[in-house]
């Protein structure tokens, strides 16, 4: 539910440009369980996913980000990543987003909480 309601969202407004480099990483990190990313690693408990978990969060975010398309045939294509998040100069938006971060997390804590 959280990446639908809070990831999501702001993915889609990427440039296509933006969207490939990210399709390219989390392909090259969820179809192969053996690589590890101290970036990603780090990333993902500071947002309390603990490591045994980090593959499956990485296969369900692949999953609702690109539904139909294999993240292992897209990985076939990749030789190596950077290991090191994007720069706010290497992403931008196609366009401005419809709701604040803000507006989707009190969304989201509502439809946890079953009031929506």
């Amino acid at each position: 539910m959280v990446i639908a309601s809070l990831i999501k969202p702001n993915f889609e407004r990427l440039q296509n440009s933006t969207r490939l480099q990210v399709a390219r990483a989390l392909a090259y990190f969820s179809s192969r369980p053996n690589t590890s990313s101290e970036v990603i690693e780090a990333k993902l408990l500071l947002c309390e996913v603990p490591p045994d978990c980090h593959q499956i969060f990485l296969g369900a975010l692949w999953d609702s980000l690109f539904p139909g398309e294999s993240a292992a045939s897209v990985a076939e294509g990749v030789d190596g990543i950077a290991d090191r998040p994007l720069t706010a100069g290497e992403f931008s938006f196609e366009r401005k987003a419809s709701v604040t971060l803000d507006e989707l997390v009190d969304e989201l804590r509502a439809r946890l909480l079953g009031l929506r």
